[in-house]
């Protein structure tokens, strides 16, 4: 199984279309379980821009086959209070959760452990996840930044 990093494969589409990408998985023996990411889902400047993305990522994953799509949450320019946060994620995530279960596609909502990113602790990515409460939204947990952003269990 693999993860499909999505500027890679955006521009595979370009040049040669879903049906080249399914030659390459086939021809490799590759199952893609996840698209890496829609980035900058919370807190963007234009949350109709991201969930236009999310729709056009959920049909290719459809297409695909791909199980689920990695979200992460936004970077912020200062310091906002964890309420805010969450409702705020939770928000996007639902949105999301509603387009992505009109293509059988489940999201996993990563933390981000940089200092400014808007969720960077596991506890609170926890929180969002269980806010959200859809059956197709779950939470990744990616080591390297489980310990850079100092989480703990």
């Amino acid at each position: 199984m693999i993860e499909i990093w999505k500027s890679k494969l955006l521009s595979t589409l370009k040049t040669g279309g879903v049906e080249v990408v399914k030659q390459l998985l086939e021809q490799n023996a590759l199952k893609p379980l996840t698209i890496n990411s829609i980035e900058q889902a919370t807190f963007s400047e234009n949350r109709q821009e991201k969930l236009k993305e999310c729709e056009e990522l959920c049909e290719i994953a459809r297409e695909l086959g791909v199980e689920a799509i990695v979200v992460v949450p936004g970077f912020l320019r200062e310091k906002l209070d964890e309420v805010r946060i969450v409702k705020e994620s939770v928000d996007v995530l639902k949105e999301m959760s509603k387009i992505a279960g009109r293509f059988g596609v489940r999201l996993g909502f990563e933390f981000l452990g940089f200092s400014n990113c808007s969720v960077n602790k596991l506890t609170v990515a926890w929180e969002i996840v269980r806010q959200v409460n859809e059956d197709n939204v779950g939470l990744i947990v990616d080591t390297c930044h489980f310990f850079s952003g100092d989480s703990r269990l």
